[in-house]
């Protein structure tokens, strides 16, 4: 496949979401989908390594970076959970920014992503101000994200937007998923977002 075609070229503003649980895979897709576009790519935890030191005044000042990213002009991928009390926050600073969005929901069983913490030490560098266990924690998010879904929260109505769900519970290793992820990413995903842009850039030039 000429991965060149599929390249965004939309000149307006455009954000990509990934949203998920910890350990749905959300990194290691925002990454690929990072150089595959040629955007930018901010994730939470990577901003939290950088600026928070694990107390709660640190997780404020994590996220309040992060909002800078939503409301900055110009493409770019963000990467964080979607669920707590700063997605509210988010919700408001993309709706200010009033910049077209795709919401991509990574979906992986919270038995899968357990078992992927448990595997890596990658989370143990992030300064989480969590007081409760991640296993708790991974549940308790996998409950908000389902509920978020139902409610429809990301929709904000007066942005251009697109909701869409890309199923990560079949592969179990990042070797698989890097294997897999392209066909399945253009199959279920990219498609769709390529429309959305044209869709776009035909109501910017009218």
């Amino acid at each position: 496949m000429d991965e060149m075609k599929h390249q965004i070229r939309i000149k307006n503003n455009f954000k990509i979401f990934l949203i998920g649980n910890i350990g749905a895979g959300k990194s290691l897709i925002a990454k690929w989908i990072s150089q595959f576009s040629r955007y930018p790519i901010y994730s939470i935890d990577t901003i939290r390594i950088a600026v928070a030191d694990g107390t709660v005044a640190g997780e404020y000042d994590a996220y309040s970076q992060f909002l800078r990213y939503i409301q900055n002009d110009g493409h770019c991928v963000l990467e964080f959970s979607g669920v707590g009390i700063h997605k509210h926050a988010v919700r408001y600073a993309l709706k200010f920014s009033k910049n077209p969005y795709v919401i991509i929901y990574i979906t992986s069983p919270p038995e899968q992503c357990l078992k992927k913490i448990h595997n890596t030490s990658h989370f143990d560098k992030i300064p989480y101000p969590f007081s409760i266990p991640v296993e708790k924690l991974i549940i308790r998010n996998d409950y908000e994200l389902k509920q978020d879904k139902i409610d429809q929260f990301w929709m904000i109505d007066s942005i251009p937007h697109l909701i869409l769900n890309f199923d990560n519970s079949r592969i179990l290793t990042p070797d698989e998923l890097l294997s897999n992820l392209k066909n399945r990413f253009f199959e279920e995903i990219w498609k769709e977002i390529i429309q959305f842009e044209h869709k776009l850039i035909k109501n910017y030039s009218t």
